[in-house]
């Protein structure tokens, strides 16, 4: 390398200073025209940044003119504080070459077909009480139990199920656990317990005593 040096040398800050400090690494950079730091936010607040620095600042010494100095990062910030570390004593050449970090976005907004929806939930409830049970799959939109409506959150997932009774949640199936939302009379849990075990059918009548 001392004999033929290459044309492109890929070093690090540690390497590039050992290189500075032996005649022969000197001779070898003296005809350097171009400096590329990659991923100059790594070292740039480091102690290995400020030996960095201190080499390019012996390198410009031993070429007797300025060199170009590229700093890649995609994410240097603040800009102007990278830029004046790279340049050092040329700092008032340095040209800033910032092409953000914007992307374009396709944003689309599909809401699922249901037969029912929040208004219809809320009118439901306005209704004078006829004892109505819905059945719900949790994953269901409508599954709005402690959103909007009194009663715990069910974790969204098809297996769950809600039961509202007037528009108010009385009682869920998670997992294989049945939990009511409020006091029960016995007859009332066990039909509360069948109208969540009958997913095949989402609408079912009947009354909680």
């Amino acid at each position: 390398m001392i004999r033929r040096p290459p044309h492109i040398l890929i070093t690090t800050p540690e390497s590039l200073y050992l290189l500075l400090t032996a005649e022969s690494g000197r001779r070898m950079l003296a005809t350097v025209q171009t400096v590329i730091v990659d991923e100059i936010h790594a070292v740039a607040a480091t102690k290995r940044g400020a030996h960095l620095s201190l080499s390019l600042e012996r390198l410009r010494a031993v070429t007797g003119a300025p060199f170009a100095r590229i700093g890649l990062s995609a994410t240097q910030k603040p800009v102007p504080e990278i830029a004046r570390f790279l340049a050092g004593t040329d700092a008032a050449g340095c040209t800033i070459v910032d092409i953000g970090h914007v992307r374009d976005r396709d944003l689309a907004l599909e809401l699922p077909d249901t037969p029912l929806d929040v208004d219809a939930l809320r009118a439901l409830r306005k209704m004078p009480p006829t004892g109505t049970l819905v059945s719900l799959s949790a994953a269901d939109p409508l599954n709005l139990a402690g959103i909007i409506t009194p009663g715990e959150r069910v974790l969204a997932v098809p297996g769950n199920r809600v039961l509202y009774r007037d528009g108010i949640p009385v009682a869920a199936r998670i997992g294989p656990e049945t939990r009511f939302f409020g006091a029960l009379g016995p007859a009332s849990e066990w039909e509360a317990r069948n109208a969540l075990l009958r997913t095949n059918t989402p609408l079912l009548a009947g009354r909680l005593n």
